[in-house]
């Protein structure tokens, strides 16, 4: 009963209010679906078949690459695969890593990675989203480099790196990403019991008062929230319901990274069956991402393409943009979200 409740406040809400598709921030309206397939250097599969996901290729805003990617794959190649990615009209984002490589300074981080993005660039590529790679789980005291700051300090190097990418790049959305369940949250949401990093409504505030601060613009929040760890740690699927609220009272788009360590590392079919099921525990809770990403970063799926064949990267792709339309669809005559 009480589950049932839930369920019409949110559809109520939805109707009163609108869907979280009606979101905006910094000129941007609607949800975006992003995909962010782990590649080996020199890849090209996904830009030699075009034809094998062509499904999927129009329901995708955004193609996300590795900073690892651009940085090993040969420039001939990389010239290639721009030109497929703009010609099927989706704009690019890149994520990168220096926070989490040992690198301490946010200036340094900044050159470490503008060889990437020059060479990114030379190739034809368009720089139009810049992901920081989980930079308060990295630097954090206790954390997994040894830079050991206080969340202030992270924020200034944080703010440090922006200023500089935005000097040479001011086009540049830029957000940044955190492992959600190695933080608790506010006073009512605990953090995964393997891990103990703090608050990450400290993280966000302390962050973001640095950056309006200094008269910067941080744009958007993704939320690296496995499958199995929202599945596990108490009230995970509420948890992250009450983190989108949360990013958007400071003004950002929020995105949900829809992937699954364990699925990852079993195979493809556990992948893809991790991911659907995440889909639904979160539409359960009442959350709708502005930006729905689907990425692999693990062993599995191992093939990319066809789009046809089980359980690829696009089958999987592909099969969870089928649902999630349907969930959306999918109010009964009661008023109540359906999910099976």
């Amino acid at each position: 009963m009480m589950k049932r409740f839930i369920v019409i406040f949110v559809v109520l809400s939805i109707l009163l209010y609108g869907p979280s598709d009606s979101f905006s921030q910094n000129g941007e309206e609607g949800q975006k679906i992003w995909i962010a397939p782990n590649m080996p250097a020199d890849d090209q599969t996904l830009f030699d078949s075009q034809d094998q996901w062509a499904h999927v290729q129009p329901q995708v805003q955004v193609f996300q690459f590795y900073g690892d990617y651009l940085k090993k794959t040969d420039q001939a190649i990389l010239e290639k695969v721009m030109h497929v990615i703009k010609a099927n009209g989706m704009v690019m984002a890149v994520e990168f890593g220096s926070f989490s490589e040992g690198e301490c300074f946010g200036i340094k981080m900044f050159i470490l990675d503008s060889a990437t993005i020059s060479s990114f660039l030379q190739a034809g590529g368009t720089f139009d989203y810049l992901i920081l790679n989980a930079p308060f789980a990295h630097m954090l005291e206790g954390g997994k480099n040894d830079c050991q700051y206080s969340p202030l300090n992270v924020a200034l190097e944080i703010s440090k790196y922006i200023k500089a990418v935005k000097k040479q790049h001011p086009q540049v959305k830029i957000g940044w990403s955190e492992p959600v369940h190695w933080y608790y949250l506010g006073e009512s949401f605990t953090s995964h019991p393997s891990f103990y990093y703090g608050d990450l409504e400290e993280m966000i505030k302390t962050l973001m008062e640095q950056i309006q601060k200094e008269g910067l613009q941080m744009d958007f929040f993704h939320a690296d929230a496995p499958f199995e760890y929202s599945d596990r740690t108490p009230q995970g699927w509420e948890k992250l319901k009450h983190l989108q609220d949360l990013v958007h009272k400071h003004g950002l788009r929020f995105g949900l990274i829809y992937h699954s360590e364990s699925g990852g590392k079993l195979s493809d079919e556990a992948f893809y069956n991790n991911i659907l099921k995440a889909l639904e525990a979160f539409r359960k809770a009442g959350g709708q991402p502005d930006d729905t990403v689907i990425q692999s970063r693990f062993t599995y799926p191992r093939v990319l393409v066809p789009e046809s064949q089980p359980y690829t990267f696009m089958y999987a792709v592909d099969h969870f943009l089928e649902k999630m339309n349907t969930l959306e669809e999918g109010v009964d005559e009661e008023g109540v979200l359906d999910i099976p």
